[in-house]
């Protein structure tokens, strides 16, 4: 019998409805781990809204705030103050911070800066980069959205993320609008974060979108992908809000629509972003995202940049990669991805925001030395420097211990720099390296000590009996006690900066010591070197900033310029009338600072009565100095067009284009590890080539403390290496013979042009101080008329 076969597929299709039909199967009973049920729980209830400490956030707030109201004086204007929110719910709280010289009506562009976090506020860790911004001519302002922390459980329980906040922020626009100095048409918003995260939303509202332009530095991106990589604890502050309610699985068109990833196709606005691999707070995968999406889809709009692994800031690795800042003197401490992130954000802004427009030199030099008069930064740096420098410095140098003796009027250069600068009766720092630190003792009088203890610049201070023998002598003891071997002191023949112990003050310390112990001592000029030449990043910033100074009064001098009228002396005066207005000082000797020469070369000289005529190139090498401390050292040349002018002839142009070639060839060569001859050859291979007379000048100095600083030289014969951290003012020259002279000898009939630059030796090169002069500073044959 044959046996009964169905087909397969007979079989399939009987099969299938059947199986379609069955019942689902039970699912297995899984045990409940209470402890992990408690740990993913996430409420949606608005009672269940995590409770922060209000009372405590209200103390803190008002702490931020006298801090910032102290340091502006002097420094800018500030205000706190409130505007009503659209909703009319809430009166939303905001920081106004404005320059300190107003340029009049509609003068000003502004900028709405939003601070980071699920429940954050503006803090004082921003204080650097809002000066920064209002030297720049910006008014900003912060405000304080619904949410923030530091106003009370009703405001922090309002939080509505991606929802009504961009409305309060949005509405800082209305509030400006009401201020006359600010130009309605020039607002722009940038942020950190969350802050990053509202300026794209806000630039993402299509053409409804009223910010002229925005930055967002490593922003929030998509909600839906951030609260699953954040887990349950992070979930807890969305899902309990009053306007979402839940998680994306529950309310999903509610973090789309708060999610900027999603709206990149409704940008219509300039958008900056910028993000870091290793953030560990906005991760690069969630980052990445819309940088894509960006470049995608956008590119005509945005513009994007990636750091990989750039130094990580205060917290989260490379979210805070450009808010280095030093916590206790709150000034910038900057690494190259820092520095190139806000260059960049800077000339964004500058693009689309014109910060400048309508606005002369004297207005800009007027606005940007607020900075110089508030509170001085110094005490705090030398501190640092102190403590973190110079150990290095006396190990690399082999010092264990160090004395300098300080005396009232004919001081020692460097008691400034050890807190000897008020040294009444003889008095001395005693310092010793003990490990990888140092410890530094004063040896004073009775009458500065307490003032001394009080400034708490060093370890201990020690009263002795005030006379000199016994200042020597409790010297020694000290240095026997700490058995040191080698002893530097400040005498030397190599360097002024570090010879300023007298013949007579060492004599008398040789005693004290005795024949076998003055064996040990030796110049400190290699130690004074190592220490000086490197300068802090908080240094490097105060130094870049009074060099934009400088050249901005320098431009502004020029501006004054009446051919057949002007001096170079009346230049001199000028320059020296606004450094009194601004209250900073010369930056070398005050007889030849500036030095203004219309005419052939005079080299470091004071400035003549020669009158200023047209085809005239004009050199002008000026220098400030700063907080009594910084100095700069900056050239600019200008030339006087003839009648019918309307650029320099040929031959001049020509001789500014090898200079300016000299200069850069010098600054290309700049990096850690070259030698002062190798930056000294690559200009001056220029200068050979294109046919310059012999100039008599190295290509290059240190400067800082003093106009000719510490450190290595730019010269054919330095053999030290430059290292990061060092700074440095550098030409690159052309000279010329002028009509009568052979040119053989410089000086004696020639004119040079000498492109003065500084710069600060990077990690990986070198950066300018100030941009530099790029062409020449045209004058018109007819200039303004004299006041």
């Amino acid at each position: 019998m044959r046996p009964f076969l169905i087909p397969l597929g007979a079989l399939s299709l009987v099969a299938l409805p059947l199986l379609a039909q069955a019942p689902a199967a039970p699912r297995r009973p899984v045990p409940m781990d209470s402890a992990r049920a408690v740990q993913l729980y996430v409420s949606n209830r608005l009672e269940d809204h995590p409770v922060s400490d209000y009372a405590r956030a209200i103390r803190e707030k008002a702490e931020t705030d006298s801090i910032f109201a102290a340091r502006s004086r002097g420094v800018m204007r500030y205000e706190k103050t409130t505007y009503r929110s659209r909703h009319g719910d809430l009166d939303i709280p905001v920081y106004v911070f404005a320059p300190l010289v107003s340029r009049g009506a509609r003068a000003h562009a502004a900028m709405v800066w939003v601070h980071g976090g699920v429940h954050g506020n503006w803090d004082q860790n921003y204080l650097p980069f809002i000066i920064e911004a209002t030297q720049r001519g910006y008014v900003v302002v912060a405000p304080e959205y619904r949410g923030s922390t530091g106003y009370g459980a009703a405001f922090h329980n309002a939080i509505d993320y991606g929802g009504r906040e961009l409305d309060d922020v949005e509405d800082a626009i209305d509030f400006l609008q009401g201020r006359a100095e600010v130009d309605p048409a020039r607002i722009g918003i940038m942020g950190w974060s969350h802050g990053g995260y509202i300026t794209a939303l806000l630039l993402m509202r299509g053409e409804q979108a009223r910010f002229v332009a925005g930055a967002a530095i490593v922003p929030v991106t998509n909600l839906v992908f951030r609260l699953s990589y954040k887990g349950p604890s992070y979930q807890r502050s969305f899902a309990t809000q009053a306007t979402l309610g839940g998680l994306p699985f529950e309310q999903r068109e509610a973090y789309i629509r708060r999610s900027p990833y999603y709206h990149v196709d409704a940008l219509a606005r300039p958008l900056l972003v910028h993000a870091a691999t290793n953030d560990t707070d906005v991760d690069f995968v969630e980052g990445r995202m819309l940088i894509d999406a960006l470049r995608a889809r956008k590119p005509e709009l945005a513009e994007t940049k990636v750091y990989v692994d750039p130094a990580p800031g205060p917290a989260s690795q490379g979210h805070t990669f450009s808010r280095r800042v030093n916590r206790e003197t709150l000034l910038r401490e900057d690494s190259p991805a820092q520095i190139d992130s806000w260059n960049l954000t800077w000339a964004f802004f500058a693009r689309h925001l014109r910060p400048d427009v309508g606005v002369s030199t004297a207005t800009r030099a007027a606005t940007n030395v607020a900075s110089f008069s508030g509170p001085n930064p110094w005490p705090a740096i030398r501190q640092a420097r102190i403590r973190t420098l110079l150990p290095a410095a006396m190990r690399e140098t082999g010092i264990d211990a160090w004395v300098s003796l300080f005396r009232e009027n004919a001081n020692d250069p460097l008691a400034l720099h050890l807190g000897g600068e008020n040294a009444g009766a003889p008095s001395a720092v005693i310092v010793t390296r003990q490990g990888d630190a140092v410890r530094t003792v004063m040896l004073s009088g009775f009458g500065e000590a307490i003032a001394l203890r009080e400034l708490g610049v060093h370890d201990s201070v020690v009263v002795y009996d005030g006379s000199a023998a016994a200042l020597n002598q409790a010297i020694a003891t000290r240095l026997r006690a700490a058995g040191a071997k080698r002893i530097a002191i400040n005498s030397g023949e190599a360097s002024g900066i570090a010879d300023g112990m007298s013949a007579t003050q060492r004599r008398g310390l040789e005693r004290a010591l005795g024949p076998e112990w003055s064996k040990r001592l030796v110049a400190s000029h290699d130690l004074v070197q190592a220490w000086l030449a490197i300068k802090l990043p908080a240094e490097v910033e105060i130094m870049s900033r009074a060099a934009q100074l400088t050249a901005q009064l320098e431009e502004e001098a020029y501006a004054q310029v009446v051919p057949g009228v002007t001096r170079d002396s009346d230049i001199a005066r000028y320059l020296k009338a606004r450094m009194r207005d601004l209250g900073v000082e010369d930056g070398w000797s005050p007889s030849q600072n500036p030095s203004v020469n219309s005419g052939p070369d005079r080299g470091h000289s004071h400035a003549s009565d020669r009158v200023i005529e047209p085809g005239d190139v004009i050199q002008t090498d000026f220098g400030i100095r700063v907080h009594g401390v910084w100095v700069t050292d900056i050239q600019r040349f200008a030339y006087v067009l003839r009648p019918g002018e309307t650029a320099p002839p040929a031959d001049v142009q020509r001789t500014w284009a090898i200079a300016k070639a000299g200069s850069r060839a010098a600054f290309a060569a700049m990096r850690p590890g070259a030698t002062g001859a190798q930056v000294d050859s690559a200009q001056r291979l220029i200068m050979h080539r294109e046919g310059s007379t012999t100039v008599p000048w190295s290509t290059g100095h240190p400067v800082g403390y003093w106009a000719h600083d510490a450190g290595p030289r730019l010269n054919r014969a330095e053999r030290r290496p430059l290292r990061e951290g060092m700074t440095f003012a550098y030409d690159g020259f052309m000279a010329w013979a002028l009509p009568g002279s052979d040119g053989t000898k410089w000086g004696e009939g020639t004119k040079t042009i000498s492109v003065e630059e500084m710069t600060v030796i990077t990690r990986d090169g070198a950066r300018f101080l100030t941009p530099p002069q790029e062409e020449l500073i045209l004058i018109p044959a007819r200039g303004p008329a004299r006041p």
